[in-house]
């Protein structure tokens, strides 16, 4: 730190120049709000349906790009499946399956 720095106090304040550079940053992001529009928690087990489960939220995102204020509006599906006896689990959105792994113990249940 220069002895400038040293002068001013920290009151958990960032310095003028770098909150300068941060607000232009953020206001050149577009607005975006997140709607959620259905959850849902079935027992899709074959044999005992209670052990296994599926968790479905629907949500939309609607950003607004800024030059025309047109709203744009898009669906996705995110879906949580999971055995309660193995401790299997996987998570897709929209379809494609991003994450799957293996819980020890009852963590999900």
């Amino acid at each position: 730190l220069s002895t400038a720095d040293q002068d001013q106090p920290m009151d958990g304040e960032l310095p003028s120049n770098l909150n300068n550079d941060i607000n232009t940053s953020q206001q050149s992001a577009p607005a975006s709000t997140i709607y959620q529009m259905e959850f849902d928690v079935e027992h899709i087990g074959k044999n005992r349906p209670q052990n296994k489960r599926q968790a479905i939220w629907r949500y939309c995102i609607a950003s607004t790009p800024g030059v025309d204020d047109s709203t744009t509006i898009c669906e996705h599906v995110a879906q949580l499946v999971w055995s309660t006896h193995s401790g299997k689990y996987a998570i897709k959105v929209d379809g494609e399956e991003v994450y799957s792994n293996v819980a020890k113990g009852s963590v999900l249940e």
